[in-house]
């Protein structure tokens, strides 16, 4: 989940380094054997925020401590995400699947931007129609029937270590500098993050335990800088890290399938009854007379 953070800013962060470093998606080890700088890329956690709430049993922005998380939970539906290709005539053009049941509900062109249903593009006749034809892919997410199971929302950070290894602290400094500003940059254009997408297919039935979790409006910040020094081989390799806090809310989906069945009420017939009156006095003995 935490690597798709790491995919995604990838390619900015090769286009920043070129060929002069290498690009690790893993935790930072010893130095490079090549001689090579090399510049890591490491989403290590992702926790509730502020601590202190999560701490205390809460949801950040909404139940205080002891509070039943159940309580800010809303109704699952069921979802469904595909990434569509352009017409072959018409790039503004995307024909949507005919087997894809429920309502388009969102469009991201890149991945993770949003492109506003009914400004930046429109549904009709059967497609997904832009004003101007989209410069990345186009992901759409489609909305169905209400299912059992529950979407919840809560402030979380992720830490993001970004590193690198070079041979003296002059160019350490120069390759950190280039990677932190591209990182940064690119965190600045995301709208929100498919840690863990819908699926691309529909689930007839609904049986089959769906999980879904996007972090929305993602905002970066740096948290902090440190920096050391190896020898290897009688080499000195100079080692630059910086933190970057990654802040957002967390939306997680889990759908389990249809809902149960429910006694529903079709009909209320409302009516008076009145006794049927009788004259005269009744005695002692159970007789009426006059």
């Amino acid at each position: 989940m935490l690597g798709v953070i790491e995919s995604l800013l990838a390619p900015a962060l090769r286009q920043a380094l070129g060929d002069g470093a290498t690009l690790l998606l893993a935790p930072a080890g010893a130095p490079p054997g090549d001689g090579m700088p090399e510049v890591s890329l490491f989403c290590g956690a992702l926790t509730r925020w502020p601590a202190a709430d999560a701490a205390a049993g809460g949801v950040a922005g909404g139940a205080g401590a002891g509070a039943d998380p159940s309580d800010h939970r809303e109704p699952a539906h069921a979802l469904w995400q595909r990434t569509l290709a352009p017409d072959a005539a018409d790039p503004a053009r995307f024909d949507l699947p005919a087997d894809a049941p429920g309502t388009v509900v969102q469009v991201q062109s890149p991945p993770g931007r949003l492109q506003a249903l009914g400004d930046d593009c429109r549904v009709e006749q059967g497609a997904l129609r832009f004003l101007q034809p989209p410069s990345g892919q186009v992901r759409v997410t489609w909305r169905g029937d209400r299912l059992r199971g529950f979407v919840e929302r809560f402030a979380v950070q992720v830490e993001v270590d970004l590193g690198v290894w070079a041979p003296d602290a002059a160019a350490a400094d120069r390759w950190l500098g280039s990677a932190l500003a591209a990182l940064l940059a690119a965190f600045a254009e995301l709208d929100l993050i498919d840690l863990a997408e819908p699926p691309a297919a529909a689930d007839p039935d609904g049986a089959a335990p769906r999980l879904s979790m996007r972090l929305l409006r993602p905002v970066a910040g740096l948290a902090g800088i440190a920096r050391g020094v190896r020898l290897v081989e009688s080499q000195r390799w100079t080692r630059h890290d910086a933190v970057i806090t990654l802040r957002g809310e967390l939306e997680l989906s889990l759908a389990l399938g249809r809902p149960e069945p429910a006694s529903t009420i079709r009909q209320i017939q409302v009516g008076i009854d009145t006794p049927k009156a009788t004259t005269g006095v009744q005695h002692l003995d159970g007789t009426i007379g006059g």
